[in-house]
């Protein structure tokens, strides 16, 4: 005779060991591993992609204004020679200004290029996130 009383139930599994439990977090957490990983890599490759333009745009920028500003210093030292007199004089203030011009622009430029702008901050964030659900859980 047939048992009928297990009839359209799904077979009862045994409950997972604590080696394969063990196992499996630490698969889980090999995976996460290499995904946060991966998370540093695209990150990284993004930020150093992003200076790479930025640089070759400020190259190309730098080539067309130092061609038109040669052209306006010299008129502006012209101009202010024929004011004053002395064109050797002109070129000294001129000249002056905009060292000082430059300088400000440089150090500008040079804070935003800082080693702290290129820190992968997502991986950071989820980084932080991951350990406090980690640390949720225990």
């Amino acid at each position: 005779m047939v048992d009928r009383s297990q009839a359209g139930r799904a077979p009862e599994r045994a409950l997972p060991s604590r080696w394969s439990l063990l196992a499996e977090a630490l698969r889980a957490g090999g995976d996460l591993i290499g995904k946060e990983l991966k998370l540093f890599q695209v990150e990284a490759d993004g930020n150093l992609r992003a200076i790479a333009a930025l640089i070759a745009r400020f190259g190309f920028a730098l080539i067309l204004l130092v061609g038109g500003l040669l052209l306006l210093v010299l008129a502006l030292v012209r101009a202010i020679g024929a004011l004053i007199g002395s064109q050797a004089l002109a070129a000294l203030g001129v000249g002056g200004a905009f060292a000082a011009v430059t300088g400000i622009f440089l150090v500008l430029g040079l804070r935003r290029m800082s080693l702290d702008n290129l820190a992968p901050r997502r991986t950071e964030r989820q980084l932080t996130r991951d350990a406090e659900l980690v640390g949720a859980g225990e």
